[in-house]
């Protein structure tokens, strides 16, 4: 099947795994929501380092965020809601500089919440995040002000956010 790269791939009610599909390098925008049946590893998007808008919402998806999609610079959107992926988001996420919508809701991922300026809207909750960051006593975001949506609600936090 071939997509025109200036369009977005949206699927809703599909059933089997993405890793079966092959998508242009140009690609620019991919939407893939409510997938039925089996889990599936994520699939290998390393080669759509176009991609502004990443959507893979409800896709049965498990194991970790694999790590090239933190150096995906073009991403403006970032939606990996209602999957089962677990691990932390690493430290070299908050460097999307173009990174404005992300949300992870739903999931396993675990460990602390990162530290953003950019994003406007931030969504992890339910997940099993801690406020707990490495040499902090607390998970301080100084620069909320900027951030026009930041949800985090049943996330298991061990301790209080510090907003400041």
């Amino acid at each position: 099947m071939v997509f025109p790269f200036d369009r977005m791939v949206h699927g809703s009610g599909l059933s089997g795994p993405i890793s079966g599909i092959s998508f242009p390098e140009k690609l620019l925008d991919l939407r893939i929501s409510v997938l039925n049946g089996p889990d599936s590893a994520f699939p290998a998007l390393n080669n759509l380092t176009k991609l502004k808008t990443l959507i893979l919402r409800s896709c049965n998806i498990n194991g970790i965020i694999p790590p090239y999609l933190w150096r995906m610079g073009n991403l403006k959107t970032l939606d990996l809601s209602f999957s089962k992926l677990h691990g932390k988001i690493p430290d070299s996420f908050v460097h999307l500089s173009q990174l404005q919508y992300i949300y992870l809701t739903g999931n396993l991922l675990s460990g602390p919440v990162p530290v953003l300026d950019k994003p406007q809207n931030f969504d992890v909750s339910y997940d099993n995040f801690n406020s707990t960051n490495t040499g902090e006593e607390k998970c301080v975001y100084p620069k909320l002000s900027r951030i026009f949506a930041f949800v985090v609600i049943l996330c298991n936090f061990r301790e209080d956010l510090l907003l400041v």
